[in-house]
């Protein structure tokens, strides 16, 4: 069973430790990394937060009925490039890209297209405009 802690304490360092002494009679593998957090909890709060916006402004100004979901997967789409990975047999594949892949940096990013392909083509603006909190500048998230 693989296994990751986060040691920025002496105490996390202590629980780490414990962990490889009791794991198991045989040796183990022990790779040493930076610490990297995938992303914060307030930037997909937001996130979510827009794609709510989003469907409630079609809806009300377009009459478009459609699932945050849908709206997200459709703008991802239409808004990040196609990701080309090798597979196994050397083929070249395309997939769309993933924002639950993304760090902060990368989502900071996609928001701002975000924000921007709101405001630019589909027009949200005065009444309708994405909300950007107080206590969330995410643009210095990064």
């Amino acid at each position: 069973m693989k296994r990751t802690f986060k040691v920025d304490s002496t105490q996390s360092l202590k629980i780490c430790v414990g962990h490889i002494r009791t794991r198991s009679p045989g040796p183990l593998k022990v790779t040493v990394d930076d610490w990297v957090d995938k992303r914060s909890d307030a930037l997909n709060r937001l996130l979510w937060t827009w794609n709510g916006q989003i469907k409630k402004f079609l809806f009300e100004t377009r009459g478009i009925v459609a699932k945050s979901d849908d709206i997200h997967e459709e703008l991802v789409e239409l808004l990040l490039p196609l990701e080309y990975r090798t597979d196994m047999s050397g083929q070249s594949r395309a997939q769309r890209a993933r924002t639950s892949a993304m760090g902060n940096k990368a989502l900071c990013g996609y928001l701002e297209l975000l924000e921007h392909h709101c405001v630019t083509e589909l027009g949200m603006r005065d009444d309708y405009r994405l909300i950007n909190p107080d206590d969330l500048k995410y643009k210095d998230m990064t």
